[in-house]
């Protein structure tokens, strides 16, 4: 660039092309999205396993304990996410922990692992807001 065009620029006299408005060109207004390529660019969601992956890691920081019934159910998507339908026999009556566990997992039978999975993730969300 030339000196004296440098100058001018600096005391204000000459407007550089490359800055419109306050902001480079090409840069979009404040709170509208980019297009790029004819689609809207939107902010990328993690995948499901991460956010899953991340929800455990967040139930076990709950400031509160949830109820045993909350706990139920977050042990039976749990494991339907994990292991998939409940497998083995059914716990004797004297095992009441066992078999409560076992009876909320038989519950969530036939749930896909990836519905498992979201509603793991939704309850602890849910969870976070009434205990946190």
């Amino acid at each position: 660039m030339f000196p004296a065009r440098t100058e001018r620029r600096r005391a204000g006299l000459v407007r550089d092309t490359r800055f419109h408005a306050g902001r480079r060109i090409g840069e979009t207004e404040p709170g509208q999205a980019r297009k790029v390529e004819g689609t809207m660019a939107t902010k990328k969601e993690k995948p499901l396993a991460e956010r899953f992956a991340e929800a455990k890691g967040r139930v076990e920081k709950l400031p509160k304990r949830p109820t045993n019934d909350q706990l139920l159910e977050l042990y039976a998507f749990y494991k339907q996410a994990t292991d998939g339908d409940v497998s083995g026999s059914r716990p004797g009556m004297l095992d009441l922990k066992g078999r409560a566990k076992y009876d909320a997992w038989a519950k969530a039978k036939g749930t896909g692992k990836d519905d498992a999975m979201k509603k793991y993730v939704a309850l602890v969300d849910r969870l976070e807001a009434e205990l946190g």
